[in-house]
């Protein structure tokens, strides 16, 4: 589990970039702190309020850049919202057209009778 600001023979502490991606991150999210992984050579996005790991993502990028904010913002936990509201949406659509076909089948059915 890396820490923020502490390196170690794994990790390096990215404190800041040319295009403040660090402290940006930071605003989505305080807990947001950048490593670079020695061993592979990517940055890692980490998040210290997860539960056990605090990776939250490796970034295919060789550098930090806009894309690095899209993609955590994509991968967010702040989101998290946002992605259960469609899926309700989308698991209510989805028991609408259910509950049609058994109604449509039930009276097909009370017809023939």
């Amino acid at each position: 589990m890396a820490q923020e600001g502490v390196s170690t023979q794994k990790h390096i502490p990215i404190t800041g970039d040319v295009h403040d991606i660090t402290q940006r991150l930071k605003e989505i999210d305080g807990s947001y702190f950048v490593m670079l992984n020695r061993r592979t050579g990517y940055f890692e996005v980490h998040h210290s309020g997860q539960i056990g790991d605090t990776l939250a993502c490796t970034l295919p990028f060789d550098r930090l850049d806009a894309r690095t904010l899209t993609l955590v913002r994509e991968s967010s936990v702040s989101r998290a919202h946002h992605y259960l509201a469609k899926l309700d949406e989308q698991n209510a659509l989805l028991q609408e057209r259910l509950t049609k076909a058994a109604v449509s089948e039930a009276a097909k059915n009370c017809a023939q009778d």
